[in-house]
């Protein structure tokens, strides 16, 4: 049974990071799913590419991202190759850089002449796409920009993924992708702008039950909470 609210907007949602029961609990409000090493490692995941096999055997139809651990550009590239076997649905998550600051250009040229769905993945900036630009050939590639990591740092997301729609809009055929959101009202935000895709995982998109509750009867729903966990703790003044 999936989870009884469907989304009210129109911009796709991919569950970030599920585990296999979460995947089932939103099979009706997800759109794809995504993950990427970390969160893989915050599942307890063990064999990385066995655990890549399961998901696309769970999951055939819907896109699913999996991303590449390497850090150098032929073994990620021979690893991209490895991933996408797993099926037509797969995105193949590359790096827009290497751990050295380096971009990724060249995994990402050769990867597209080799027609496998992209996510390019962890982008910052406008610039990092206008350099991307030339090389996706217009092909509908996902470009993942991480907002929820640049309000970290005082950036204002709305704005770079707002230029960055602008430039896919006139150069690419790509799907923008507002990763890494830290409340649910990224999802509003995301769909303000025209971002194709949100990525959110399970314990934020649970909230979104709550759309449409009035902000009184949500107020009045908190000092119940209050008042409830006061009397249950046997609280006195």
């Amino acid at each position: 049974m999936g989870l009884a609210t469907n989304n009210p907007l129109s911009i796709d949602i991919h569950l970030d990071g599920a585990n296999i029961d979460e995947m089932a609990e939103f099979n009706e409000t997800a759109n794809g799913f995504t993950f990427n090493p970390t969160l893989f490692k915050g599942l307890g995941v063990k064999n990385y590419f066995e655990h890549c096999q399961k998901l696309s055997q769970l999951e055939q139809k819907k896109p699913l991202s999996l991303e590449v651990l390497a850090d150098d550009e032929v073994t990620m590239i021979s690893q991209a190759h490895k991933l996408s076997s797993l099926g037509n649905n797969i995105y193949v998550k590359v790096p827009i850089t290497f751990t050295n600051g380096e971009m990724t250009t060249g995994v990402i040229e050769q990867l597209t002449k080799d027609g496998l769905n992209l996510n390019i993945t962890a982008v910052f900036t406008v610039q990092q796409v206008q350099k991307i630009t030339p090389i996706l050939n217009g092909r509908n590639t996902i470009i993942s920009i991480f907002a929820g990591r640049l309000f970290d740092i005082g950036i204002n997301a709305e704005a770079i993924i707002s230029e960055i729609i602008k430039l896919n809009k006139l150069h690419l055929n790509s799907r923008i992708l507002w990763a890494s959101p830290r409340q649910i009202y990224d999802l509003v935000l995301a769909n303000k702008i025209g971002c194709d895709i949100i990525t959110i995982p399970p314990s934020i998109l649970r909230k979104i039950s709550l759309f449409g509750k009035s902000p009184e009867e949500y107020s009045v729903d908190t000092v119940k909470m209050f008042f409830k966990d006061s009397v249950e703790s046997g609280y006195s003044l």
